[in-house]
């Protein structure tokens, strides 16, 4: 076996510039989902963003993020769990462990029947609409 170093220079710093160099970038996307919600819940939203996946704990990740959000929002917060390579696992864990998700839960019959309701008779898709109403009815 071979054996040998490798060394890390400007590449450690640049791997997480990804997430701000491109258009729409990290920011853009939190920011654009957040301005979509009702207004009441922006602010809330914005003081408690959760950095989860493995990407996560690249090091500085979370106050570069938070840096970034600060120059469009006025309070942020970026929450980063201790794990956050496991944080979809045990949400989507503790998720299934709730008595009354399966009510709420959308099954793939659930989203094809919606999405197949979503054309009109003249071929004009309303898919949107319908998996919308979806997701209102299962969920709230």
């Amino acid at each position: 076996a071979v054996r040998g170093t490798l060394t890390l220079e400007s590449e450690i710093f640049e791997v997480s510039e990804l997430f701000f160099a491109d258009s729409p970038s990290l920011c853009d996307d939190i920011s654009t989902s957040v301005a979509r919600t009702d207004m009441n819940c922006r602010s809330m939203l914005m003081e408690n963003v959760l950095l989860t996946g493995g990407s996560a704990a690249l090091r500085g990740l979370n106050k570069r993020l938070t840096k970034e959000l600060e120059k469009k929002w006025p309070m942020v917060r970026v929450l980063t769990p201790l794990e956050p390579g496991d944080s979809a696992w045990c949400g989507g864990s503790y998720l299934g462990s709730i008595p009354d998700y399966a009510n709420t839960a959308i099954t793939q019959q659930d989203y094809e029947a919606a999405a197949a309701s979503g054309a009109d008779s003249h071929g004009n898709s309303r898919q949107t609409d319908q998996l919308a109403q979806l997701v209102e009815r299962k969920c709230f």
